[in-house]
């Protein structure tokens, strides 16, 4: 197994904890969360930061077979 790399680890908690903060935002503002600051600035970065993390490290599972990456 390779080593860690510390500030992408960081980054995939980061990411996570915006999707529940997200996600909670929904929940306490009700049907008003449209237009809430802290919903209107995560929803702005977090899918990309998702998609960008998955693809790096979908880079190192092209270089193990398909059974030990399933």
């Amino acid at each position: 197994m390779g080593k860690r790399i510390e500030y992408l680890d960081f980054l995939k908690f980061f990411a996570i904890f915006c999707v529940l903060l997200g996600h909670s935002t929904e929940q306490i503002s009700a049907d008003i969360f449209w237009d809430h600051p802290i919903w209107s600035f995560i929803y702005t970065y977090h899918m990309p930061l998702f998609i960008f993390l998955s693809g790096f490290f979908f880079r190192s599972a092209l270089k193990k077979d398909f059974l030990t990456v399933l």
